[in-house]
């Protein structure tokens, strides 16, 4: 294999299957050589064996396919506009269509998640400080962060600018900003009857130097979240059963050692009767391209090792 080689590689991942289990949505990702960028799509193929075909038609980079849970439409994250644009949520026709830009937050916005009713998404966005706005180098004041968390690879500073759960509706309006506080907030996931959000924090007045994921829960119309782990693990990717009486996350015991295998595990909705899945497994439970979390099916778990 030679170096520009490279340029002729497609990746295929994020694979995710409508409710009436006829179709598959799946990212596409290729380089463009002229311009030196990744170029992503999203496809649909059905699983009758039918011909894929190309389903979004950006330039830039498409990604996080999700079905909405009534099989009507299907939500994604885009970059596409200029230069300089962020990443937003776009909504588009299961049959295809035009997509339809739900969010346009200065930061971006990311992990869109569907509400049981398909009229709402909850997301998570980065909210700048008002106080940093200022462009111009010379005129902003400087920064000053009290926080270990103050900058992230790829990223950039972040202790100006906290990741928050927000929710839109599928209708349109300004998306609602659920979480606040000096924290990160992060993938949400909604209880069966749509009332609650779960989410990942690392909040609290030690957040910085104890870096643990906790779970919390939170009224989907605001509120104070209400924490549902302690501080023996950290606790990633919740997603809850269909029947909305279980949630299933992934673990990674906390007890200044390192490293652990991350494991599977389940707790009631209210945090109690918590328990482990994949200890007789000498694997690594931990996420994977194509299978971010646990997924469920009835009453089983599917993960990726």
């Amino acid at each position: 294999m030679q170096p520009e080689d490279v340029y002729g590689l497609t990746g295929i991942g994020d694979v995710r299957i409508s409710p009436d289990g006829s179709r598959l949505a799946y990212v596409v990702t290729s380089i463009d050589r002229n311009a030196n960028e990744y170029r992503a799509a999203i496809w649909v193929a059905g699983r009758d064996g039918s011909e894929p075909r190309r389903f979004t038609a950006g330039d830039k980079r498409d990604g996080s396919p999700r079905w909405s849970p009534d099989g009507r439409s299907l939500a994604f994250v885009s970059n596409r506009g200029d230069e300089k644009a962020q990443a937003q949520i776009y909504v588009i026709p299961a049959e295809g269509g035009e997509a339809r830009k739900l969010t346009d937050l200065k930061d971006g916005a990311g992990e869109p998640v569907w509400s049981p009713d398909s009229t709402r998404i909850a997301f998570a966005a980065r909210v700048p400080d008002e106080a940093y706005e200022e462009e111009d180098d010379k005129k902003r004041r400087p920064r000053r962060f009290t926080r270990l968390m103050f900058k992230l690879d790829s990223t950039g500073w972040i202790g100006d600018r906290r990741k928050h759960v927000f929710v839109v509706d599928l209708e349109g309006g300004e998306p609602r900003q659920i979480t606040t506080g000096d924290g990160e907030h992060d993938s949400p996931a909604w209880t069966a009857d749509g009332k609650q959000l779960l989410f990942v924090a690392e909040r609290g007045e030690s957040w910085d130097t104890e870096l643990i994921n906790r779970l919390y829960v939170v009224d989907a119309a605001g509120g104070e979240p209400r924490q549902l782990t302690g501080d023996d693990a950290s606790y990633e990717a919740p997603v809850v059963s269909p029947d909305g009486t279980r949630v299933a996350y992934r673990f990674t015991l906390e007890d200044g050692s390192y490293p652990h295998h991350t494991q599977l595990g389940v707790m009631n909705l209210d945090g109690s009767g918590a328990m482990l899945l994949t200890t007789s497994l000498d694997r690594q439970c931990g996420p994977y391209p194509d299978i971010r979390e646990p997924l469920w099916d009835g009453d089983r778990l599917v993960f990726g090792v």
